[in-house]
């Protein structure tokens, strides 16, 4: 048995010499106020993974560049610089990309499902392997 410590001993030591129904009706009071807290921590956890997911993306303007410079890629050769730039903007998406989804992973073990029917339930498109 874990060995408790000093205060909660003390407190053990008031209840020992209670009636066992009053003891059982204080455990399932006592109960409900863990599944409480625990509930609220679990959701305060969600908002932030939510949150950190919503966030969790190109901003507009490097979004934009960087499919510019695809679409240029596609029709002709980049010069070396913005090969480089392309190069910079695609390590910084895949960073983005894999946060992103350590976020989705977590979020879909705090509510203990499949992540492909998380990412179904927030409308993201979902990954297909050949």
């Amino acid at each position: 048995m874990v060995q408790a410590n000093s205060h909660i001993q003390h407190l053990i030591g008031n209840f020992s010499d209670l009636p066992l129904k009053d003891l059982e009706l204080f455990l399932k009071e006592l109960n409900s106020i863990v599944v409480k807290k625990r509930s609220n921590d679990l959701q305060k956890r969600e908002k932030f993974l939510l949150r950190k997911i919503n966030e969790s993306i190109l901003p507009e303007d490097i979004l934009k560049r960087y499919i510019e410079l695809q679409e240029k890629m596609e029709v002709t050769t980049l010069m070396d610089v913005e090969h480089q730039e392309l190069l910079r903007l695609v390590e910084k998406d895949e960073k983005i990309r894999n946060k992103r989804f350590q976020y989705l992973i977590e979020l879909a073990q705090l509510r203990n499902i499949p992540l492909s029917d998380l990412m179904q339930l927030l409308g993201l498109n979902t990954f297909h392997y050949a």
